[in-house]
């Protein structure tokens, strides 16, 4: 009886263990921790909103956490989704926004995004990568809108001064000198793009995309040696097919 006994306490305890694991690894995951996939960051999140007497301001993360998830696998519009609920439960959330800013400009949208972007610096004036988002967006639509034609310039000045405000609050922001440099080389202003590059990859050697945008400046100087040791440098990291590709073109181009 003793043993029985003995045995269905481990059995129970084991149980609510397993259970209490589990609680664990769905909070984890819903928050992003954990590295888990977009499926188990959206599976996770579901089931939270689906437990008894969830705060308002709680649910407003969830739901906000799961279109992150779907942003992840770029089904943009059902995030937005999510988003607009992290929103309507919390209207001073000013991540929902940032990440609604996001959906919007992924799918091309780009003066819906800043109005996003907007409202998330209004909410939270020290939001760098709100000021980063917002001048990929001012950028976005100097490269794609027909507007650019006309006014070109306006739009790469405002993404520059998006990209200034958030180094100056968050000056070990690799990727904000990485797209102020793309401006620069975009606007031809060749002094400036490898201090930028310089500057990013200092912070980060590891991210092969600025090495290659380093390399694409030094094509423009005409220092073609220093372009190809970017590119090699790029080759030797962790990047993907498509810019393996890209280098690879490079490289032959400079008849290395």
């Amino acid at each position: 009886m003793r043993s029985f006994l003995a045995f269905s306490l481990i059995a129970t305890m084991l149980s609510l263990t397993a259970t209490a694991r589990a609680q664990q690894s769905q909070d984890e995951w819903c928050w992003g921790k954990g590295t888990p996939t977009p499926e188990q960051q959206i599976e996770s999140c579901t089931a939270l909103m689906r437990q008894p007497q969830v705060s308002p301001q709680r649910l407003s993360f969830m739901f906000n956490n799961r279109g992150v998830g779907y942003q992840r696998k770029q089904q943009h519009d059902r995030a937005i989704e999510d988003f607009d609920q992290a929103i309507k439960l919390n209207p001073t959330y000013a991540l929902g926004f940032r990440n609604r800013g996001d959906a919007y400009r992924f799918k091309g949208r780009y003066d819906r995004a800043i109005q996003d972007y907007d409202q998330a610096i209004k909410l939270n004036a020290g939001d760098a990568p709100a000021f980063m988002s917002r001048g990929l967006a001012y950028h976005s639509k100097a490269l794609w809108d027909f507007d650019a034609f006309l006014n070109e310039t306006a739009y790469y000045g405002r993404a520059i001064q998006d990209y200034d405000q958030s180094i100056r609050l968050s000056p070990k922001f690799a990727g904000a000198y990485k797209v102020r440099g793309d401006v620069y080389r975009a606007q031809r202003r060749y002094d400036l793009p490898v201090k930028d590059y310089d500057q990013a990859i200092a912070l980060n050697p590891n991210a092969g995309l600025f090495y290659v945008s380093r390399a694409l400046a030094f094509r423009q100087l005409r220092e073609p040696a220093r372009a190809v040791a970017d590119y090699r440098m790029a080759l030797s990291l962790q990047i993907d097919d498509k810019m393996k590709r890209a280098i690879e073109a490079g490289l032959k181009d400079l008849g290395a």
